[in-house]
């Protein structure tokens, strides 16, 4: 792509905002919030990702890269949109949490509040990308960009929340069905992240087992799993045998986070289900594939009905029924019996040899040949023609003679 095409893009401007906001978060983090321990370790590592992936897609696209990289750039561009806005808003909300509810009084809290602020707008850039980049759908814009797709983001990103909750301090420890939680928290996340990989690289189609039947397996059972976890947690967690003293804040925040993920893995589940056109999710052309499907899928639905015989509505008791006038079938004229030309008396079929003045019937004897010399009223001695001088009964002297006898006298006789 040129260099002006992707600087007069929206994706630009909004990839390069999300730059600045990440980039001002991390910084004055590290340089003047004075945060320690794993969580601020974490919020710092979310931002400084999101910059230095947001870096690199700008760079490939600036230069016009993309063509030479071996998979689909824009499964790329939209994973680390997805990825970048999720981690941005976690660690909006740790911070806000840990480091300003918390820890109110501290002397850095304009530093912190400052840090704050700059990752919730970094998560709503980033989230505005995805949305630009699912406009352009139905230009190919590839598997990620759907929602199984981004289903997959989430799951690994809640799955990453997770981690970073229940590690600090390590809850998971002291009973072995908290062991069994974490147990699928881990399996899960990597089985969905390799399938990210496996997405963005494109190798779905590189296996003995259709993928699409790998997908419906696997989110059953991650869903099966996580359901399992969001039972046994908050009964290891909270029960009175069990109960721990401390700050339940994280524990909370972890069965909840739990029950989030056995959601998405459900609508995950869902999307990959017999007869859902999932083969179509796995193509870079996924979006392509689905609008045409549906645009067909229309266009025969409104055929049918307007070709499907009437339908008659219910009456009340006591009345007729009475047709639909919503559902009155499609009246085609070519079809109609009352356009026939055969029906019709006027009409003179072509190529018929009665209607020929140069067809002589065999045997009619109504017919009268034409040009026949035995038919010319010439040659008929009773004929007495039109206008003839010899016919005029002026010019005979026998009729003149006849005339003026049957005169009176017009004078007397003497």
């Amino acid at each position: 792509m040129p260099v002006s095409t992707v600087m007069l893009s929206r994706v630009f401007w909004v990839r390069l905002a999300a730059l600045l906001f990440t980039c001002v978060a991390f910084s004055v983090a590290v340089h003047s919030a004075n945060v320690h321990g794993g969580l601020a370790d974490c919020c710092i590592f979310c931002w400084a990702f999101s910059f230095t992936c947001t870096l690199l897609v700008l760079l490939v696209e600036q230069f016009g890269l993309q063509a030479r990289i071996p998979v689909s750039w824009s499964n790329i561009s939209t994973t680390v949109a997805g990825y970048a806005s999720l981690l941005c808003l976690f660690a909006f909300f740790i911070f806000v949490y840990f480091f300003i509810i918390l820890q109110w009084y501290a002397n850095e809290r304009s530093f912190r509040i400052t840090s704050t602020v700059f990752s919730c707008l970094a998560a709503v850039a980033y989230m505005y990308e995805v949305i630009l980049i699912k406009g352009r759908a139905r230009q190919g814009a590839g598997y990620m960009a759907t929602a199984p797709g981004l289903l997959k983001v989430w799951q690994t990103s809640v799955a990453f929340l997770i981690f970073i909750l229940i590690s600090n301090p390590v809850s998971y420890s002291h009973h072995e069905a908290l062991e069994w939680c974490m147990a699928v928290y881990c399996i899960c996340f990597i089985v969905s992240m390799v399938v990210v990989i496996l997405c963005v690289g494109e190798c779905t189609g590189r296996k003995s087992v259709p993928f699409s039947q790998f997908l419906f397996a696997y989110s059953l059972l991650a869903f099966l799993m996580y359901l399992s976890a969001v039972i046994v947690w908050p009964i290891f967690t909270f029960g009175e045998k069990y109960l721990r003293g401390g700050d339940m804040t994280t524990q909370i925040s972890v069965t909840v986070f739990t029950g989030l993920n056995m959601l998405l893995y459900l609508a995950d589940l869902v999307y990959t289900a017999p007869g859902v056109h999932h083969q179509c999710f796995l193509s870079p052309t996924y979006n392509v594939v689905l609008h045409s499907f549906q645009q067909q899928t229309k266009l025969s639905h409104h055929f049918r009905r307007l070709g499907s015989p009437l339908r008659r509505v219910p009456a009340d008791k006591g009345e007729t029924s009475q047709l639909n006038p919503d559902e009155r079938p499609y009246h085609d004229p070519a079809n109609d019996p009352a356009n026939d030309p055969v029906n019709d008396p006027a009409h003179v079929p072509v190529n018929d040899p009665a209607n020929d003045p140069a067809h002589v019937p065999v045997n009619d004897p109504a017919h009268v040949p034409v040009n026949d010399p035995a038919n010319d009223p010439a040659n008929d001695p009773a004929h007495v023609p039109v206008n003839d001088p010899a016919n005029d009964p002026a010019n005979d002297p026998a009729h003149d003679l006849s005339m003026t006898l049957q005169r009176p006298c017009q004078r007397p006789c003497q």
